[in-house]
């Protein structure tokens, strides 16, 4: 288990090592230790030659960049997390600039979420401990690796680091995308 000193930040490295046709894999990294993996649609394309990425709602991944992790309170993965008796759900926004409180969210809520296979993504990345390629020729997980990820691995982390009624973790919970593939 990774220790997290709660006196500064915490970095969570989100980083994309392969890709398919329609897939992405990524690790997930804290403390220069690799927590288990991720699994997203492929990055958002300039599809529009216009020079900026098209993220497309639900069947692509958010560009390369930092944002912020934080928890959640309402919608579908809340009520999911209540059920598996978690208080709440986690949402990434992903932002420009610096400063944590100045800055400018450009995709918000996205969510952090268990799931097998890309069907499940909604644009979103998925967790997981066993990664394969299914019939597809796209990532998918292990029956069980996802909820072994998110419940045991991401989720009790971050539960140490909230308490009932906070809107925000004790510390600022940053992730960053990068590609390397």
């Amino acid at each position: 288990m990774v220790k997290i000193n709660t006196m500064t930040e915490i970095t969570f490295h989100h980083r994309r090592i392969a890709k398919t046709g329609k897939s992405t894999l990524s690790t997930l990294e804290t403390g220069g230790k690799v927590l288990f993996f991720l699994l997203e649609d492929l990055p958002a394309a300039d599809q529009n030659q216009d020079g900026t990425l098209d993220k497309i709602k639900g069947s692509t991944a958010i560009e390369a960049g930092e944002g912020w992790l934080v928890p959640w309170f309402m919608g579908k993965f809340y009520e999911k997390a209540k059920t598996n008796k978690q208080d709440f759900a986690l949402a990434l926004q992903m932002v420009k600039g610096v400063d944590r409180w100045g800055k400018v969210i450009i995709h918000g809520n996205i969510r952090v979420h268990t799931g097998l296979d890309i069907i499940h993504t909604e644009g979103c990345p998925l967790t997981g401990t066993k990664p394969y390629i299914n019939k597809s020729g796209n990532f998918a997980f292990m029956s069980g690796s996802s909820g072994a990820a998110f419940n045991g691995i991401l989720y009790p982390m971050l539960r140490k680091m909230w308490e009932p009624g906070m809107k925000d973790f004790k510390v600022p919970v940053k992730w960053v995308i990068d590609e390397h593939f």
